[in-house]
This record gives structure tokens, sequence and C-alpha cells, in this order.
């Protein structure tokens, strides 16, 4: 198994995701071998008036330093499933 880096980056909808990914594609990073992603829209549970789910992309990365220069850019909130 491959060990990979999460962060999440909380977004309001599904447009700041591609200019990020283009972004880590012209630092050199190749998409499905040094880093992939998944957006994923909200899920509310609107019985109990939660959020079960945020508005954000995920990325993974097998390497920790691109992990860490995610974070200190566009910072990473922790999300459990």
């Amino acid at each position: 198994m491959i060990t990979t880096h999460e962060v999440f980056v909380p977004t309001r909808g599904v447009e700041p995701v591609m200019p990020i990914v283009r972004e880590l594609r012209a630092k050199g990073l190749v998409q499905g071998i040094d880093f992939d992603f998944k957006y994923q829209q909200a899920k509310i549970d609107w019985m109990n008036n939660s959020t079960i789910l945020r508005n954000g992309v995920s990325f993974f990365f097998t390497d920790a330093k691109w992990a860490t220069f995610m974070r200190l850019k566009y910072g990473d909130d922790v999300q459990q499933a």
C-alpha cells in the first residue's frame, strides 16, 4: 500500500479546485503518481440540522513535502468522516 499524506482544503464550490490542480502540475507533479484529489459535496442531515460532510477537496500526496506545501499555502482542515 502506498503511503499518502492527505490535505483537506474547504471550498465553497468546485471552481477553486482546478486552478490548484494546474498549479501542482506546473510545479512538475504528475497526477496519479505524485498526487491525486477528490472533490466532495456537502452532505447535510436535515432531520438533525447538522453537517455530515463539508464542501471541499482532499489532496493526497506521496511525498510529505508537498502536503506541507499545501497546508502552508491553503491551510488544512482535518475532517473526520
